[in-house]
């Protein structure tokens, strides 16, 4: 569409050429070629200055609508960076919640897995330490006990040994006695055979007058009562050591009976023991069982609760992030505001002035826009508490 200056141009250019036609339309020829000359270098002026005004109205709107697609261009990379806020925003929003959450857990985990130790603790002091229960301290008493019944008897087996040994020397020399008897009993028995033979031969020499017999006679009934003696004699020995071995019997008999009962008793006894020391054992390990699973639930939850501290650097970061995109931003309104200060309402209007101001305007922004396009740095990329990395400082 033709400017107004262009406009201006050919109104006056016709005039002109009409009023010379006028003017001449009876003037001699050589006035009228001369004429005609000047009249056609106007005509090319008009149309030269026509020519230019047309490109450079071409020059502007091509410039023009540069600028107003770099205008739009800004008005999408703000809506870009206004995005990628809002994106760091909620994200910071979502990773502080999720950690204040895991943290509330955590703690509530630590306080439940103490009690549950504390618990387990009260329970092994209640076993080691209460009366309705097995104990170590009721286990020592009794063991001591069962040792000094052990010692006293053996101390007793001891006395009881050596009285045994006393009867059986006593035995010893009863069957001593009674063998030197034995022997006194042999030779009443060969003097016995040697008076009866005697006897028997002074018979014979007699015949009828039998007056040694009678003294052989007499001598064969003091050795019958000595012999009866030494038998009554030798009875009561042999009945004073049937007694004794009787004694030495029940003695060893009371031993055996009372050793096999306190043997089966300390045995009994023993054995009670040893179950009740099996059953500490097992509880003991058990509730140290249940100490040890709950330090690793402790030391679960505290490393969950440290990691989940870590929210405050990554949040930190990812704000860090969202003030680099607000920059940004800031840069990218500020340039807007520029542009369209620039910016003519129409082709028509644009100066050269203006025109060449808005080409340096475009050279000036040229860089940053480059960088507008970069996709933004995100130190953290953690979109949740769970384990991840972040850029140290």
């Amino acid at each position: 569409m033709p400017t107004p200056d262009i406009k201006i141009l050919l109104a006056l250019a016709g005039l002109t050429v009409a009023h010379v036609v006028t003017a001449l339309s009876g003037a001699p020829a050589m006035l009228l070629w001369g004429t005609t000359a000047g009249l056609l270098l106007v005509l090319g002026w008009v149309g030269w200055t026509i020519w230019q005004r047309v490109h450079s109205a071409e020059d502007h709107e091509q410039t023009l609508q540069q600028n107003k697609a770099l205008l739009d261009e800004l008005g999408v990379s703000a809506k870009n960076e206004m995005l990628e806020v809002r994106s760091e925003v909620e994200r910071v929003n979502g990773l502080v919640r999720e950690a204040v959450s895991e943290l509330g857990s955590s703690f509530s985990a630590i306080s439940q897995t103490s009690r549950s130790q504390q618990d387990a603790v009260s329970g092994l002091v209640a076993q080691t330490s209460d009366d309705s229960g097995v104990n170590v301290r009721e286990f020592a008493v009794r063991a001591g006990t069962l040792v000094e019944q052990l010692v006293t008897l053996l101390q007793e087996e001891s006395q009881r040994s050596s009285s045994t040994l006393g009867q059986i020397d006593q035995m010893s020399k009863q069957l001593d006695a009674i063998f030197e008897l034995l022997e006194d009993v042999k030779s009443i028995a060969d003097q016995t055979n040697l008076l009866a033979l005697n006897a028997a031969i002074e018979a014979a020499r007699a015949g009828d007058a039998g007056r040694g017999f009678a003294v052989v006679a007499e001598e064969v009934r003091s050795l019958s009562e000595r012999s009866t003696t030494f038998n009554e004699q030798i009875r009561g020995l042999a009945h004073d050591a049937r007694d004794s071995m009787t004694k030495v019997r029940q003695t060893v008999q009371n031993m055996a009976s009372r050793d096999l009962e306190a043997s089966a008793q300390a045995k009994v006894q023993a054995d009670d023991l040893v179950t009740q020391v099996e059953s500490i054992d097992n509880k003991l390990s058990n509730g140290i069982n249940r100490v040890s699973d709950c330090r690793e639930q402790i030391e679960i939850a505290v490393q969950k609760a440290v990691r989940s501290l870590q929210f405050e650097d990554i949040a930190t970061q990812a704000l860090g992030s969202v003030g680099d995109h607000l920059d940004r931003l800031e840069h990218i309104s500020r340039e807007a505001l520029v542009l369209t200060g620039l910016l003519p309402k129409s082709a028509e209007g644009a100066s050269a002035d203006r025109v060449r101001e808005l080409q340096q305007f475009n050279q000036r922004i040229q860089p940053a826009r480059q960088e507008w396009k970069k996709p933004p740095h995100h130190p953290v990329t953690q979109e949740s508490m769970d384990e991840g990395s972040i850029e140290l400082f």
